[in-house]
């Protein structure tokens, strides 16, 4: 949904495409997305209410992360502002009957009825029903120089890499993965 060029480059691939988009409750769609962010290298506040009152300064050019990529990650109520606009571009582009929006709580408390939606959407087989799993849950860093120096010299491991194998082995992802955490996020003061 991030992308402004994708329902169009989805589109011109195939008109005929199914689109399935999953919305998450605003404020554990931001927090996670800070959390991401934080683990990225891509943020450097720790706290979630503080990094939204950053957001001013940062469009001001203050501020700002030392090593991110794209400063507009940071930029996060105009994260939740374009959801709307983007999910009815989908629907403008393929047409409510190919486009299924599911909200993660639904999906949380009822995976499988869920699950069958998107199939019915798909018009696939609905016999087969998979163990579901949890992946991809919340981490964070173990050691922050180590991050911060992987986010900077990414693109020159990638090219060691390159030199040293014929193979793509994921010498980033295996020193990030040791480097990670898997924890429970903290919650967020009402206010």
């Amino acid at each position: 949904l991030y992308s402004q060029s994708a329902p169009l480059e989805i589109k011109e691939f195939n008109k005929n495409s199914k689109i399935i988009i999953m919305l998450r409750n605003p404020i554990d769609f931001l927090t996670s997305l800070h959390a991401q962010l934080l683990y990225s290298g891509n943020e450097y506040e720790k706290n979630f209410s503080k990094a939204l009152d950053l957001e001013l300064d940062r469009k001001k050019g203050i501020n700002i992360p030392q090593n991110i990529d794209i400063i507009q990650k940071v930029y996060y109520k105009e994260h939740f502002c374009r959801i709307p606009l983007q999910v009815e571009k989908y629907i403008t582009l393929f047409g409510v009957k190919n486009v299924v929006v599911i909200l993660f709580d639904d999906f949380i408390s009822d995976t499988e009825k869920c699950y069958l939606k998107i199939l019915k959407l798909l018009n696939v087989d609905k016999k087969y029903i998979p163990n579901f799993l949890i992946y991809n849950q919340n981490k964070i860093v173990k050691y922050q120089f180590l991050k911060t120096w992987i986010k900077k010299y990414h693109i020159k491991l990638g090219v060691l890499r390159k030199k040293l194998y014929n193979k793509p082995i994921g010498i980033i992802s295996f020193i990030s993965d040791l480097n990670s955490i898997s924890t429970k996020r903290e919650p967020i003061d009402d206010s």
